[in-house]
């Protein structure tokens, strides 16, 4: 018998074999393209956002030139779910983005400017925390956007790989929610919804000093109309993680400087039909994308009674409408101690 050490290395069938593996491998990323560098997951049209910051800019990219966006909604996690469809006449682009603050949102403006969009209507949300004094993260103090440099880097990396096989397993970084085939949030059946609760808490404090960066988007697009809004939190976490700990009228007063330099301002984060109802918001904070397109159709002018028109209130009386819609809710629930005046 001959001795299989002995046998010549044979390159090609070792080639064919690699070449035809890479090809699988390829060909799966192509028709799942997690990263959605090319037109997204084509087998079940379900897009997991396993790298917002990549995929939209990816997204982006590729539909700008032919899409014909007039319009740009910028946002954290909280604005994910808020659909450009719901927006009547507009044809908008969807750049929230999870865990982001303003620096990203000015940064992420700057690209889409420089990617060829120039909206004609900026919506962008104000969250209460980025005023609560916090260490920034590299990533939010000096933010980089880039998303997949190339087809090699979007279809055959192992990440992108991983993120296939768990995109065919079902299995999504958000429990709660997933994008279709228009790149367009729905709700994942048997999503959870959290007990609402009211809770003492620490004291927090409150800086002012990220106004100006809000008042700056003005810069990035000077034709565009400006419509901020703080985006709805239910009124068990707005008494619990902003009355209790102290920051409630800095957050309020925040608000209403960046309403200043803005065309439109709403507060969604208020006691209301909305927000009392405890099966459209997940952990307080986070709501569901049918809760979402009601946001949509107050901003747009389809309803009228889902926020505070901030801009129409001085301080003092916005102050007081906030105020006295949180006792009432706290009096209602009877919880009337919780109050502290």
């Amino acid at each position: 018998m001959s001795d299989p050490s002995s046998r010549p290395f044979r390159f090609w069938p070792f080639a064919l074999v690699l070449l035809t593996v890479l090809g699988l491998i390829g060909a799966l990323n192509y028709a799942i393209d997690p990263l959605w560098y090319a037109q997204g997951n084509r087998l079940t049209g379900k897009n997991f956002p396993f790298n917002e910051r990549i995929a939209k800019v990816n997204l982006l990219r590729h539909t700008v030139d032919t899409a014909g966006y007039d319009c740009l909604i910028l946002g954290s996690s909280r604005v994910t779910s808020l659909r450009p469809s719901r927006f009547v006449g507009q044809h908008c682009f969807n750049l929230a983005l999870k865990g982001a603050q303003i620096p990203e949102f000015l940064a992420y403006a700057r690209f889409a400017r420089d990617a060829g969009l120039s909206p004609r209507t900026v919506y962008i949300s104000v969250d209460e925390f980025n005023f609560l004094l916090n260490k920034e993260t590299e990533r939010r103090a000096n933010p980089e956007v880039r998303g997949s440099p190339n087809a090699f880097h979007a279809f055959f990396s192992a990440d992108v790989l991983l993120f296939s096989l768990m995109t065919l397993a079902g299995v999504s970084p958000d429990v709660n929610a997933y994008y279709d085939a228009h790149f367009e949030a729905q709700e994942t059946p048997g999503a959870a919804y959290a007990q609402p609760e009211l809770i003492d808490k620490a004291d927090l404090e409150c800086d002012l000093a990220k106004v100006p960066a809000y008042q700056s988007l003005r810069e990035v697009f000077p034709q565009a109309r400006l419509v901020g809004y703080a985006p709805p939190v239910t009124p068990w976490y707005l008494a619990s993680d902003i009355y209790s700990r102290q920051v409630l009228d800095c957050g309020l007063r925040a608000f209403r400087q960046v309403a200043e330099s803005y065309d439109e301002f709403w507060d969604f984060g208020i006691p209301s039909v909305l927000t009392t109802d405890p099966k459209v918001s997940y952990d307080g904070s986070h709501f569901s994308p049918a809760a979402n397109d009601l946001v949509a159709a107050q901003l747009t002018g389809q309803r009228q009674d889902l926020a505070l028109n901030v801009k129409r209130l001085s301080f003092e009386q916005y102050r007081q409408e906030v105020r006295e819609r949180l006792r009432i809710f706290l009096e209602q629930q009877g919880r009337g101690e919780f109050w502290k005046g």
